[in-house]
């Protein structure tokens, strides 16, 4: 196995699904901006602009340090009200 040097590692901040997501709300802007005319590529665009606002939010999500995660969390509710 090969190890990857520090140079080659995606940023910690900008990964893959941030990324992807930033792309997508880019490409569909500019393909409302391209064909307004076209009623199918506005709505084709649209969805593509919510699946990438999506993608944004789930990434910067994904990147906050520390914290319990949601199933620990809900671990931990479910003990107290168990007993």
């Amino acid at each position: 196995m090969s190890r990857q040097t520090n140079s080659l590692r995606p940023s910690k901040f900008f990964g893959p699904t941030l990324g992807t997501g930033l792309l997508l709300l880019l490409m569909s802007i500019g393909l409302v901006v391209l064909t307004s005319d076209n009623f199918f590529a506005i709505g084709l665009g649209w969805f593509t602009f919510l699946i990438g606002i999506m993608l944004v939010l789930m990434g910067t999500l994904q990147n906050q340090p520390g914290g319990k995660s949601l199933s620990r969390l809900a671990a931990a509710q479910l003990k107290k009200i168990t007993g």
